[in-house]
């Protein structure tokens, strides 16, 4: 080095020492964070759990089933014994039950024509989130009787590649291993299982027929080339994705000799992705990520939400055409124009953000999608503004990427994100219409989900999901506006009812029964 420094930082300390236990306990806070908590992959939703903490049981028992959440009762785990799995969405982890409910209503307009001339609809067809625990995936399933060359199967393919919103890939389902089964007694735990062996597993298996790539098969005649593409998550493994990538497509090679693997423009592309200790192998349908490249960006923000993920929280709005929307923090605009192409254009949205930049190029971007001022407008405010541009009651959802950062705001005039959350939604309710839902992807779900309940008389929680994206766990929150706090209107029309039963001067009656509390 002949310019500048460099920094070394030296933990040159006994694991008795103050500074090496404040080390240790920023290292392991996730794990202190879920410290006794039961894995449960399950997002939490109020149509499952009575409790709320601000109305009775009864009463949101009736309210939670009126306003059910986008993605919640959808079919999870084993497959039915009469069906097959024909297809895999690949997604976001956490976010299977919403890719799934987008399936089951892509399938509910098919319309098979029968050889009579009549039609029918697809009611033989399942979909399951998390088949056979694979996270990340959404299994669509036909009846074992369906050959590869049934009808149905082309068209539920082609459908799905042309309208499918909410995943990042579909694949042609092939097979499903687990690692465990691969144990010797060399490498007796799954996290010591190499490439070769994997290699010598997946070679055996296609050798006695245990597991077929009929998109290779269907090569046979004609030849071509195909590479294996793989995603490792979870761990620990004793190897990397390219290691996957080489020892599987090695022994598919082998095997299938009339093919030869090729990095680039290449016929076939077979995904062997790694969940933890399951394997999914599985043909990719779609050449590029379905969640890419959706809309025609003149301007991207530095951190901006992916397409599926913006989807799902524009569905989870309960959205109806005609409505207007809003997003607080809209950044690039992604979210609105998400919104703007899932109804249609049948919208009037409105987004905010504390950067001139940023609201210039939202505006530029809408444009580009063919969206004037009058049916997607931009403002230049943070979101304490959002009364003051857009009046009470003018607003029939909000959806938002709430800032996942420390400081935000001019000259970080705000910089807690407990407090940008709870100022947010304070002003938020005033500028909601009674019902109206909001839906927000915030990083610190817990904190949130606790000012949710700080301010349980305004709003009521429908939903929390935890979702994985790249290498962080954020939550996608719904909640709704409540016209009145039922709690505290009951209460207090109890005390008028029976305040001429008592007599107490009327300063000790407000010392009794003041409401203010210091939470912090």
């Amino acid at each position: 080095v002949t310019e500048g420094r460099i920094n070394l930082t030296f933990r040159c300390k006994t694991k008795e020492t103050d500074g090496e236990e404040e080390h240790e306990r920023r290292d392991q806070w996730l794990e202190q964070m879920i410290d006794g908590a039961a894995p449960d992959s399950q997002g939490w939703s109020a149509a499952s759990h009575s409790e709320t903490g601000n109305v009775t049981n009864a009463a949101t028992t009736t309210a939670f089933n009126d306003h059910s959440v986008f993605g919640h009762g959808v079919k999870q785990g084993d497959i039915p014994t009469d069906q097959k799995i024909q297809f895999l969405a690949k997604t976001n982890m956490g976010a299977e039950c919403y890719c799934a409910a987008e399936i089951q209503e892509i399938l509910a307009t098919i319309v098979m024509e029968s050889d009579t001339g009549g039609s029918t609809k697809l009611d033989d067809w399942h979909v399951v989130a998390q088949p056979l625990g694979m996270d990340g995936y959404v299994a669509c399933c036909c009846p074992t009787d369906h050959g590869e060359n049934h009808d149905s199967i082309h068209k539920v393919k082609t459908t799905l590649l042309q309208n499918l919103r909410s995943a990042h890939h579909l694949l042609q389902y092939h097979t499903r291993l687990d690692i465990q089964d691969m144990v010797t007694e060399e490498f007796p735990e799954p996290k010591l299982v190499d490439g070769e062996t994997l290699y010598q597993y997946v070679k055996k298996r296609l050798v006695d027929g245990t597991i077929v790539i009929q998109s290779l098969v269907n090569l046979k005649e004609k030849g071509g080339t195909f590479r294996t593409t793989c995603e490792r998550v979870g761990g620990p493994h004793a190897f990397r994705g390219p290691d996957v990538e080489f020892e599987a497509g090695g022994a598919m090679s082998e095997f299938y000799t009339w093919c030869k693997p090729k990095m680039e423009d290449y016929d076939v592309n077979v995904r062997v992705d790694v969940i933890a200790n399951v394997v999914v192998i599985g043909t990719q349908l779609n050449v590029s990520d379905l969640s890419k490249d959706r809309h025609f960006m003149k301007f991207r923000n530095v951190v901006t939400i992916k397409a599926n993920l913006a989807y799902a929280i524009v569905r989870c709005a309960g959205i109806q055409p005609g409505m207007s929307i809003a997003d607080p923090f809209c950044g690039s605009g992604t979210l609105l124009l998400e919104a703007l192409e899932v109804y249609k254009g049948q919208l009037k949205c409105i987004g905010l953000d504390v950067s001139r930049k940023t609201i210039q190029g939202a505006a530029e971007n809408a444009v580009a999608e063919g969206y004037n001022s009058e049916v997607c407008h931009f403002i230049c405010s943070d979101a304490r503004g959002l009364r003051r541009h857009l009046g009470d009651e003018s607003l029939d959802a909000i959806v938002s990427n709430l800032p996942w950062g420390i400081k935000t705001g001019h000259n970080g005039s705000i910089s807690d994100l407990q407090t940008i959350y709870e100022i947010f939604l304070r002003t938020a309710w005033y500028s909601l219409k009674d019902g109206a839902r909001v839906v927000l992807f915030v990083l610190r779900g817990l904190q949130l989900t606790r000012i949710v309940r700080k301010l349980g008389g305004r709003y009521r929680l429908l939903s929390v999901n935890v979702i994985r994206t790249t290498n962080n766990l954020p939550c996608l929150v719904v909640i709704e506006k409540l016209a009145v706090d039922q709690v505290r209107e009951s209460v207090k029309g109890q005390l008028a009812h029976f305040n001429k039963y008592v007599s107490v001067s009327s300063e000790l009656y407000e010392a009794i029964h003041m409401e203010t509390i210091n939470d912090d």
